[in-house]
């Protein structure tokens, strides 16, 4: 199944089977992450990123982790295990903390792969799914 996720926003969004546009949707690279540890952490971030633009916080990502950092209003940070692909070590993708609950609420597995890109430019638009490949696309238009 494939779902596309917009939070309380009208957009045009580009469409996904044009051959020029299928690129924006399907990034070659992918860093994953035990799903509930995730849940915990954006849940507690949430907290904190409540008054944020869009509730933004920032994904980073090294060689073995996933650092979630809010920066906006009230400092925060935490940090999980991750298998990250090469490619995408040391990019940081802003992202909402409340689409992120909502997507990974709705996985049934136990690993959750996002992909991304080292072009950050090129994320707007990020997949993310759990091991059952229940995949979601959501529309990441914030700034970083």
């Amino acid at each position: 199944d494939t779902y596309i996720l917009i939070m309380n926003q009208n957009y045009i969004l580009p469409d996904m089977f044009d051959e020029k546009i299928i690129p924006m949707y399907n990034h070659p690279f992918k860093f994953e992450v035990n799903k509930q540890e995730l849940k915990t952490i954006l849940d507690r971030m949430a907290i904190v990123a409540r008054n944020n633009k869009e509730t933004r916080i920032y994904l980073e990502l090294s060689k073995e982790n996933l650092t979630i950092k809010n920066i906006d209003n009230n400092f925060a940070i935490e940090t999980i295990k991750a298998v990250v692909e090469e490619e995408i070590v040391n990019i940081k993708i802003a992202v909402s903390v409340q689409y992120l609950i909502k997507v990974i609420s709705q996985f049934i597995g136990n690993t959750v792969r996002i992909y991304c890109t080292p072009d950050i430019e090129d994320c707007r638009v990020i997949k993310i799914e759990d091991e059952n490949q229940t995949n979601y696309y959501a529309l990441n238009l914030l700034e970083g």
